[in-house]
């Protein structure tokens, strides 16, 4: 489910377009993207096996431990095979966990809008990626990137140690973040654009930002976290 009016102040972890190129490196065959309106919320849970599941061909159903389907978002996983008639079979992901605390995209989500970028790393096990457009327009000698979606989630106003890959060049390099008052506002992020060799003179240069820790103490990456 993607909300995108313009007054949401939720944010994602991953686009559309990043979960389709995730999913893809996972060799899969088919992938259905599902329009989650009220109407398809409203779906009874036989309905939807019989619309989704069944309809569908599917004949193991693989899901988290929480996750649940139907009208009122109490079905379980565990019902489904009975629910089909047991014409599909059934695999529970079980909880994986944190010092004790699942690990959950609510939890990495909330680590991120915080600032704590490497203890959301460790929790992903990867480097959290977000995509942007570079602009020709500069402020304080930097560069202007802006969001590829204002609903991913980004880290508070401060500067971040990433990896930022532009035109086939990636480069190491401090990156800042404006996050606006208003939240129904996209944020800013700025780079140095001549930290790149001989990019084109064109506007809307697709960029992606590998996030690797947050600020020190004095605000800045320190220079061990650049390296």
């Amino acid at each position: 489910m993607f909300n995108h009016s313009e007054s949401s102040g939720f944010r994602y972890l991953t686009t559309l377009k990043q979960k389709i190129e995730l999913i893809s490196k996972l060799q899969a065959d088919i992938l259905y993207v599902v329009d989650f309106n009220k109407h398809f919320a409203s779906l009874p849970p036989k309905t939807f096996i019989n619309r989704y599941v069944l309809g569908l061909n599917a004949k193991i159903v693989v899901a988290g431990f929480d996750y649940t389907f139907g009208q009122g978002g109490t079905t379980t996983i565990e019902s489904m095979a009975a629910l089909s008639e047991n014409e599909v079979q059934t695999i529970t992901v079980h909880e994986l966990d944190s010092e004790k605390t699942k690990i959950s995209s609510t939890r990495i989500r909330h680590l991120i809008s915080i600032g704590k970028i490497a203890e959301a790393n460790r929790l992903l096990g990867h480097q959290y990626e977000t995509t942007g457009k570079l602009i020709h327009a500069r402020i304080n000698g930097l560069s202007i990137v802006n969001p590829s979606s204002r609903l991913q989630q980004l880290p508070p106003s401060g500067q971040y140690a990433c990896e930022v890959r532009v035109a086939n060049q990636k480069v190491s390099m401090a990156v800042q973040v404006e996050q606006p008052s208003n939240v129904k506002q996209p944020a800013v992020i700025y780079i140095d654009r001549h930290a790149f060799k001989n990019l084109p003179h064109i506007n809307s240069l697709p960029v992606s930002i590998k996030w690797r820790h947050e600020p020190d103490s004095f605000g800045h990456p320190s220079a061990d976290q650049l390296k």
